[in-house]
């Protein structure tokens, strides 16, 4: 029997670079560039059935941030300006668990052995992947292991089960892509604009502006949103209620102007505050989805491998969630926080801005 260590698959410099490119936008966290180039590889050889499963936790991770901190009361109007105006940073953070560190997945891929009749065998090997890392795994690199023993030709004899036949009786094992991320919070952070309020309503903008890089392409990220006072048609209440909805976008294009990954989010809500002077008290509910779609041609350089094109949608696992927090205000400046709780996942956000 012969063994077979496989440090690194089949390249892709190209994908390397858009690939890892499409991870970092999409969570804005920090990552070694070296682990980042790796990802690709594993995509060649196992398609996008592992890509799934290695991205998901920072599609749930984006999806908990990107909307949070959506709001910092539920007063639309009512000042004494004639017009609302908020203008800072919102910064987010999803708390990971320990279920989105691992992954396990059983794949069937095609590799190429030489007998020991000098002849080549395309054979098909099946690899099992156990506690393997996922993009918030352990940065030391998992192992993939697969076992082959098949008799791929009778030999002089032409009988089956004899001593002369040829058998490819070997192991194969190489490291699988780290964790990129081991921190235990998945960090992002936004400007936001809010302004109004027109009809009991203020509009919400939160925006990057594109980014452009020659080897990768091009970032855009983009939200629009809508609050909306409801204590206006129910006078004599002590509090503010407001309802808001918004949507956001995240668009990764290659040097070509191709969509290569993009993401969208909607969220919309309901929220109810209490001002005490400076302190803001407030709470509410929100029903949201994030989908993220991840597709993308190898180009002549994978063409030996079955299935070009790389194509699949995931969905962050946050649906519905709870929220809390406080605003303080003094004089033109604004600092809040909040915390919320939805499907199992917790995100802590934090506001700064000016405030009019």
């Amino acid at each position: 029997m012969t063994t077979h260590t496989l440090l690194t698959p089949r390249r892709s410099p190209t994908l390397s670079r858009i690939v890892s490119y499409a991870v970092l936008g999409i969570a804005f966290l920090t990552s070694r560039p070296a682990f980042a180039q790796q990802l690709p590889d594993i995509i060649a050889d196992v398609g996008a059935e592992y890509a799934e499963l290695y991205l998901q936790p920072v599609v749930n991770a984006f999806g908990a941030d990107i909307n949070a901190g959506l709001i910092h009361t539920a007063k639309v109007g009512g000042g004494a300006l004639p017009f609302d105006l908020f203008l800072g940073v919102k910064v987010m953070g999803a708390l990971i668990p320990d279920i989105d560190r691992t992954l396990n997945i059983a794949y069937e891929t095609p590799y190429t052995f030489h007998g020991p009749d000098g002849n080549r065998y395309d054979l098909p090997v099946t690899f099992q992947i156990n506690d393997g890392p996922t993009i918030f795994g352990d940065t030391s690199p998992g192992t993939v292991t697969g076992n082959v023993r098949q008799t791929v030709h009778p030999g002089a004899d032409g009988l089956d089960n004899t001593s002369d036949d040829i058998v490819i009786d070997s192991t194969l094992s190489f490291n699988v892509l780290p964790g990129l991320y081991d921190g235990s919070i998945a960090p992002l952070a936004v400007p936001q604009l809010g302004i109004g309020s027109l009809a009991g309503t203020d509009l919400i903008v939160r925006y990057l502006p594109r980014v452009s890089q020659e080897d990768y392409g091009h970032l855009e990220f983009v939200g629009i949103g809508l609050r909306h006072s409801v204590d206006r048609y129910i006078p004599g209440l002590s509090f503010r209620i407001a309802g808001h909805f918004m949507v956001q976008r995240l668009l990764i294009t290659n040097t070509a102007g191709e969509e290569i990954f993009s993401t969208s989010s909607l969220a919309a809500g309901v929220a109810i505050s209490k001002t005490f002077v400076f302190l803001t008290l407030y709470a509410g509910i929100q029903t949201e989805e994030t989908t993220v779609n991840v597709d993308y041609t190898f180009g002549d350089e994978l063409s030996e491998i079955e299935g070009e094109n790389i194509s699949f949608e995931l969905a962050g696992d946050t649906t519905l969630r709870g929220m809390a927090g406080a605003s303080l205000k003094l004089g033109p400046f604004l600092v809040n926080v909040e915390a919320s709780q939805g499907n199992h996942r917790t995100v802590l956000a934090a506001g700064v801005g000016l405030a009019l």
